[in-house]
């Protein structure tokens, strides 16, 4: 659910709101935003798990190439020399601990097991890359508009090292799927010691290349999703919101600046009859409604700061896009307390 919430609030600032293919872009901006989410989010913890099993393997001795003559390395505690019936000690070294991590008491190898993991993490990965290259295409199409806009703007020189970056990510997790993969499994399986180590660390390194090339994607994620679209497509340009009433013999007058999303200055003025700021409340209260997504009410309280003045200033509301209501409850006395409501469209 939080993955959905926020992807859904990407695509609620996103250039899907603003494409000329709304209806194509926004599916396409959820599934691309999801799935590249926990495909990028589990190879993270692949990493985490792969170094913390390699190392607990060398730590149990899974990871010992067995010595000369097919006697186990970790067998022997000392090793000693006998020469003319004197017995001299040349090596001393503890025996590997027997005790299994993570509560297995079985004889299977911890790495094994991890082998299991990473075929489990490898269909998972392929399923979302697969939904992430449908959904990446379906929005290069509606973003950057056509193929010389690929070239020609930086927008889409930008999408094209993020393609080839995708490309590079891609070719390391299919070489570990298709080939590293089953070769530490065949060699698990045979009981294949010699090589296993240097797989391991092999596949160990491949992983975390993979998470690197991942986090440089994400920057040029980054870049993309500041920039203007090749297709022209740019937010529309925010309109200040201000209304002037009547309030009890003279005037409310009410503003927000610039009237968008997350960063506003919202103002309330009371002036008398005679157009002059006059003290006509103790206190104002703003509230805040979005019946379209039965988001509300926000309450806050606006701060006082000269006669008959009351702002909020860097104010993150309202939050989001979309047509607003908005009341002022307002305290002029212990007894009166009236409310001004209005209506208040945010691009």
């Amino acid at each position: 659910y939080g993955m959905l919430l926020s992807a859904g609030a990407f695509v609620a600032f996103g250039h899907a709101l603003v494409s000329p293919e709304r209806w194509l872009s926004t599916p396409a901006d959820v599934v691309h935003v999801v799935f590249a989410a926990v495909w990028l989010g589990g190879l993270v913890g692949l990493v985490h798990v792969l170094h913390s099993r390699v190392r607990a393997a060398r730590r149990l001795g899974e990871m010992r190439a067995p010595a000369p003559g097919g006697v186990p390395a970790s067998l022997p505690t000392s090793v000693r020399l006998t020469t003319g019936g004197t017995s001299t000690a040349v090596l001393e070294r503890p025996a590997p601990p027997t005790d299994r991590p993570w509560g297995r008491d079985d004889e299977s190898s911890v790495l094994s097991g991890t082998i299991d993991l990473v075929n489990r993490f490898s269909t998972m990965a392929g399923f979302s890359i697969a939904l992430v290259l449908v959904a990446g295409t379906l929005l290069a199409i509606a973003e950057v508009g056509s193929i010389a806009n690929l070239f020609e703007t930086g927008y889409g020189q930008t999408l094209l090292v993020k393609i080839a970056l995708v490309g590079l990510l891609i070719v390391v997790a299919g070489y570990n799927r298709l080939l590293l993969v089953p070769w530490l499994s065949a060699a698990e399986a045979r009981g294949q010691s010699e090589g296993l180590a240097a797989g391991w660390r092999r596949l160990l390194a491949t992983v975390r290349l993979e998470a690197v090339i991942a986090v440089v994607i994400l920057a040029a994620s980054a870049v993309l999703a500041n920039g203007v679209p090749s297709n022209g497509a740019t937010p529309p340009t925010p309109v200040p919101f201000a209304r002037t009433v009547p309030f009890d013999g003279g005037h409310l007058s009410f503003g927000i600046t610039p009237n968008q999303a997350l960063v506003n200055n919202i103002s309330v003025q009371f002036t008398g009859a005679n157009g002059s700021p006059a003290e006509m409340a103790e206190s104002v209260s703003l509230y805040l409604n979005l019946p379209s997504q039965n988001v509300g009410p926000i309450e806050t309280d606006m701060k006082k700061v000269g006669v008959g003045r009351f702002v909020l200033a860097d104010s993150p509301n309202p939050p989001i896009v979309g047509t607003w209501e908005i009341t002022l409850q307002i305290q002029v006395s212990e007894f009166s307390q009236p409310d001004v409501s209005f209506v208040d469209k945010v691009q």
